[in-house]
């Protein structure tokens, strides 16, 4: 049987919801695409450092690298 969940339980969709929404507050406060840049990288690490933490392996830094590095390769003229 599954035990009633309690008030104030954090789930699994709650916190992707509060997640999803701190971010996309931080966007919305940005007054610049610089700004909007700037929540999107801190977004990105704090996700690689979730991801590390839950999995232990490191290669989702390797992704985010690779990931910017491709960015960098189609926009350095």
């Amino acid at each position: 049987m599954i035990a009633p969940k309690t008030p104030g339980t954090i789930t699994p969709k709650r916190k992707v919801s509060g997640r999803a929404k701190f971010w996309n507050d931080r966007l919305q406060q940005a007054d610049n695409n610089r700004a909007m840049a700037a929540v999107v990288m801190d977004q990105a690490r704090a996700i690689a450092t979730a991801l590390e933490r839950q999995t232990g392996d490191d290669m989702v830094w390797y992704s985010l690298a690779k990931t910017l590095h491709d960015w960098c390769r189609a926009h350095d003229a």
